[in-house]
This record gives structure tokens, C-alpha cells and sequence, in this order.
């Protein structure tokens, strides 16, 4: 499994307007592309983050949805204000979910 970080900066507003965006728009984008397995956001209002961590079947699809997951982060940032820091990728090396 493979991970890709998406790290967001902006006020308490633009936060909150960013985590309805991914609920109401932007997960559902990602479930349509091949490969996807999930969506983890983190965020810290007093820092003013927000990361996302995206899950992927394997590197190979992650990396056919690179343009794609560059696109939708950058029109979520014009749309709502706020910055888009980096994007980066990563092997998952532990992953469990105790339920």
C-alpha cells in the first residue's frame, strides 16, 4: 500500500471550508480512480494545518492519479483560500485498523 500527503495552511475558516470540500466533493472524486483505498484528514486549527493522507493499492495507481490529485488540491485551495504546501508520496510501512 502507498500514501500520498497532501499539507493545506489557512485560517479556522478555510480549514473548516476545506474538510466539507473533501466530505462533499473531493472524496468523492477519489473513489472513482483506480487504486483508491482511502481518505485520513488531520487537522490543527491552532497551527492552522490540515493533512491529508490518501491510501493507494500500489505506487503504480498512486502515481496515474498524480495529476489528477495535483489538479483537484490546487482548484480546492483557489476555491476556498488558503495555501497548499506540499504533496509528497510514501511506501505504507504498518497499517492497522483495531475495530
Amino acid at each position: 500500500m502507498h500514501a500520498r500527503i497532501f499539507e493545506f495552511e489557512g485560517s479556522t475558516e478555510e480549514i473548516e471550508a476545506a474538510i466539507a470540500l473533501a466530505c462533499d466533493e473531493i472524496l468523492r472524486l477519489e473513489r472513482q480512480m483506480p487504486g483508491f483505498r482511502g481518505l485520513i484528514l488531520l487537522s490543527d486549527e491552532d497551527a492552522r494545518r490540515l493533512v491529508s493522507l490518501s491510501l493507494w493499492e500500489s505506487e503504480e495507481l498512486m502515481e496515474q492519479s498524480e495529476a489528477s490529485a495535483r489538479l483537484i488540491t490546487r482548484l480546492a485551495a483557489q476555491s476556498i483560500g488558503g495555501k497548499r504546501r506540499t504533496i509528497e508520496a510514501f511506501d505504507v510501512a504498518l497499517f492497522e485498523l483495531v475495530s
